[in-house]
């Protein structure tokens, strides 16, 4: 009888053990459910009531590590729309430095137009001149036919390049038009993508307000939880440092009774 509560005190013990050391696999890893499972122990003592604990136990434990690994599928589902919206974010950013790089192009264009504007101007002034000089030879006609040729010659070519420079102003204007209208062109493409950009974006920052706001409730329901099985290990380790000690208490006494019957039987022979 000594030896048998003996071993009901050993597995008592071990028991304790088993069930501190569960409470510490779910302290600080509550995702390892199988971890937790298995250091559960399972005995069927005392008309079987632990065995039916425990294995409530380890339906409550197993709940929970579902519940969640639900939780993390769900974070990594919405880790993945993030990174997707990001993605988004940094192509809108190229396309966005793209329409930066065009715009600088039509400055240089315009630049160039404002020096074909220059030599326009200097083209007048050179027409200016030339009209000067056919009136002085315009005065010089009487006096001389050579001069009249001359000035009939210079007249000609005024005409000429004062064609040439009607016709380079008139492409110059084209040019001119037609780089205003790309100029608007190119504005309204961006801020068609700035609108788009900034619809993303608060997409983007309403689906991670709803995002933060799923993780908190999981998180709450889980730590709510995790201290309702942390009640009950309690609970159950309190009911079995009882239980071992009336077990060694009832082993002391029939020891004690043993060792006297023994006495009395020794003194009668």
């Amino acid at each position: 009888m000594s030896t048998e509560s003996n071993d009901d005190v050993f597995s008592g013990e071990h028991a304790l053990s088993n069930a501190s050391s569960t409470m510490e696999v779910f302290e600080y890893d509550p995702l390892s459910t199988e971890e937790i499972l298995s250091k559960v122990p399972i005995t069927a003592r005392n008309g079987g009531g632990d065995s039916a604990n425990v294995a409530q136990l380890r339906m409550s434990v197993r709940n929970m590590g579902d519940l969640l690994n639900h939780a993390s599928s769900e974070l990594d589902h919405w880790q993945r729309k993030c990174e997707s919206l990001e993605r988004e974010k940094q192509e809108l950013t190229l396309e966005k430095a793209s329409l930066k790089a065009a715009i600088e192009e039509l400055k240089v264009q315009c630049e160039e137009m404002s020096k074909l504007e220059e030599h326009i101007e200097m083209i007048e002034g050179e027409n200016a001149q030339m009209k000067r000089e056919i009136e002085a030879l315009r005065n010089e006609q009487q006096s001389a036919f050579v001069y009249q040729r001359r000035i009939i010659n210079c007249q000609n070519e005024a005409l000429r390049k004062a064609e040439l420079a009607q016709k380079e102003a008139k492409q110059i204007c084209d040019i001119l038009e037609e780089v205003r209208k790309q100029y608007h062109s190119e504005i309204e493409k961006h801020r068609e993508t700035m609108r788009k950009f900034l619809d993303l974006k608060m997409k983007y920052d309403q689906d991670m307000r709803q995002l933060e706001e799923q993780f908190s409730e999981a998180e709450l329901k889980a730590t709510t939880q995790r201290r309702g099985y942390e009640q009950r290990i309690k609970q159950l380790q309190d009911e079995l440092r009882t239980r071992i000690t009336a077990i060694t208490s009832s082993t002391y006494t029939a020891e004690s009774e043993h060792s006297r019957n023994a006495s009395k039987v020794d003194n009668q022979l």
